[in-house]
Parts: C-alpha cells; sequence; structure tokens
C-alpha cells in the first residue's frame, strides 16, 4: 500500500469462515469434511450456550446421565424468531448424537389462554455435540449435503464469570405437563436471571406464520431468593439455522413477567398479558 497516510478495511476471518468458508476450507482428503473435535468426551455443564461472536442466537442444553436436551433460539428466512430442539445420547466417543426438530401448530403461550399444540413436527437436521471442557464444545448441524460447525461457550447469564445462583428453585427446563411443546429455560447467576419461553406464534401474526415455533427472552433479576421478575422480550431478522451471521433487531419489549417458586421445582409464571402458566421441572 502506498497510501500510508490512508485507512483501510479488514474483514473478519471467523465470521466469514462461518458463513460459508468452513464449506472450502474445513475439509479432508477427498473433499469430505473432518469429524467435530472429539474433545477427549467432557462432560458439558447444565445451561445456556452461545458463540459469543454470534449474538441473538443461543442454545439451552441440560444434561442428565447419558441423555442431553437442547433446544436453539434463532430466527427463519422470514426474520421471524424460530426455535428447534431434540434430544441426543452420549456415545463411545464421548459426543452426543442426535436430531433436530422444528414443531408447528401451537399457540402464543405468552398471550392467549389456554395453551395448544403443536400439531406436528420434522426433522430439519442431525447434530452431534463434542465438548473440550464443562464449558467449550463444538455443536455439528447436518442437513443433507449442508454442515455447520458452531463453537460454542457457556453464557455466564450475569454477564461476568459464571456466578452460581442465589434462588431457591433449579436451573434448566421447566414445562407444565399438560401442555406439551411449550417449554420454558431458566438460568439464575447470582441474582440475575436469563431464560427463554419457546412457544408459537398466534395473536398479530400474518396467516403465513400462524402456529410456527417463535420465542421469547426473560430477562431480569432476583426480588428474594423465591421469586424473579424482569422483561419479557423478542427480537426479529437476526441469524437463520445455516445462514451466515446477521445481527437480531431488538429487543422489543411488550411484557413484564414474575415468576414464583412454590418449590425447588415448581412454580407459577404470569406475564403482564394476564396469562399465568403453572411449571414444574422437565425430567427426559
Amino acid at each position: 500500500c502506498t497510501n500510508t497516510a490512508g485507512t483501510d478495511s479488514y474483514g473478519r476471518f471467523d465470521l466469514a469462515y462461518s458463513a460459508g468458508l468452513q464449506s472450502f476450507l474445513n475439509t479432508g482428503g477427498g473433499g469430505t469434511p473432518t469429524p467435530p473435535p472429539s474433545g477427549g468426551g467432557a462432560t458439558p455443564q447444565s445451561g445456556w450456550w452461545w458463540n459469543a461472536s454470534e449474538s441473538g442466537r443461543g442454545f439451552g442444553i441440560e444434561l442428565r446421565g447419558t441423555t442431553l436436551y437442547l433446544a436453539g433460539f434463532m430466527y427463519a428466512s422470514s426474520g421471524r424468531d424460530a426455535w428447534y430442539a431434540g434430544g441426543a445420547t452420549r456415545n463411545a466417543a464421548g459426543n452426543y448424537m442426535g436430531t433436530l426438530l422444528e414443531y408447528r401448530g401451537g399457540n402464543d403461550r405468552v398471550t392467549t389462554t389456554p395453551a395448544a399444540g403443536p400439531t406436528s413436527n420434522s426433522q430439519v437436521a442431525t447434530m452431534e455435540l463434542s465438548f473440550s471442557s464443562a464449558t467449550t464444545g463444538n455443536l455439528r448441524i447436518v442437513s443433507g449435503s449442508t454442515t455447520r460447525d458452531i463453537p460454542i461457550v457457556r453464557f455466564a447469564v450475569n454477564g461476568a464469570a459464571l456466578t452460581n445462583s442465589n434462588a431457591s428453585f433449579e436451573n434448566g427446563w421447566w414445562w407444565n405437563p399438560s401442555e406439551s411443546g411449550h417449554g420454558y429455560f431458566l438460568e439464575v447467576g447470582g441474582n440475575s436471571v436469563f431464560g427463554a419461553v419457546y412457544t408459537y406464534y398466534t395473536n398479530g401474526s400474518s396467516a403465513a406464520s400462524a402456529g410456527d415455533s417463535g420465542w421469547y427472552t426473560l430477562q431480569g433479576n432476583l426480588s428474594g431468593a423465591q421469586q424473579a421478575t424482569g422483561n419479557v422480550s423478542r427480537y426479529r431478522n437476526g441469524q437463520t439455522l445455516f445462514g451466515g451471521y446477521q445481527t437480531p433487531q431488538g429487543p422489543f419489549t411488550p411484557y413484564t413477567f414474575t415468576f414464583d417458586a412454590t418449590s425447588a421445582t415448581t412454580g407459577i409464571l404470569r406475564y403482564s398479558s394476564g396469562v399465568q402458566v403453572n411449571v414444574q421441572r422437565f425430567v427426559f
């Protein structure tokens, strides 16, 4: 460069790699993709996971024995928020193998009483999770000839280091057994609360998206060991399952929430919309 007094711009290689270069560079002999790192078969922590370079998308992971349950919140090609979920089992190599499903046909449990749905589900990808430590890993998703590796790490709910919960109720997956297909993932770090409501589009949605999967985030703080309060938010136009990174728009915060624990594994989730849901810990 001869214009030493000028400026220049350089793209981030990690984003370009995730967006598509990996399909050309991450290959072995004959163009066959290399397997994800075995990671030594580390056991992951249950909690929120993400890729710090891809904010606006995350994964709720809980492990029980050799079975792992994951749901990811992200976006559809239309821009709306969307989620996928599935179970995985540990194999001989110490990785977790399973399928990702997309659910349809439910209603929006934050705005609607009673709950309904889902009426159908379909497989969108297979997944393999490998962990090099309790807090670092790789999520590989495969659909047909398309493969995406997503490096993931544990997400610190309080924005700093991972911190033990000050709540009397448990972190992890919650649900109402009579409302199958709706789910809630709650994690408390110190006094900070982060969660997601896995639900569907109903009210205020176009006919084209009615009944499709959708989600809200819960962000707030403990107001006591048995109670959490905060905002209910939604985002849109972010990263799709296989697409390149795109910063989401939002948050759009239409409601507030209160969670009152009645025991370590039971509670009541209330929204300022007037809806309330009795929930309990999900055992899979």
